[in-house]
């Protein structure tokens, strides 16, 4: 896992498409992503790439995310819903 985020941060259009394979998440390399952000499935997400994560984001397994998140809350379904917040 080291070695794709690595390359991600580098911003190899190959470590993306390694990540979509390993993880089954789709979360292109210029989303706006927000420290803290916690997948602990990522089967199935997929994130729009204009969407903005907030900080300390929970993101449910399969959960499709159109719209922006705010900070510090749980979202899960399809489209993406807050279940939880701070």
């Amino acid at each position: 896992r080291q070695i794709v985020f690595l390359a991600i941060k580098q911003g190899s259009g190959y470590a993306a498409q390694v990540l979509d394979v390993i993880t089954g998440a789709d979360i292109l390399l210029n989303s706006k992503l927000g420290g803290g952000l916690l997948i602990t499935h990522p089967n199935g997400i997929v994130i729009h790439p204009k969407a903005v994560i907030g900080q300390a984001v929970r993101i449910g397994a399969n959960a499709v995310v159109l719209d922006d998140l705010p900070e510090g809350c749980s979202v899960a379904e399809i489209p993406a819903k807050v279940i939880r917040r701070k």
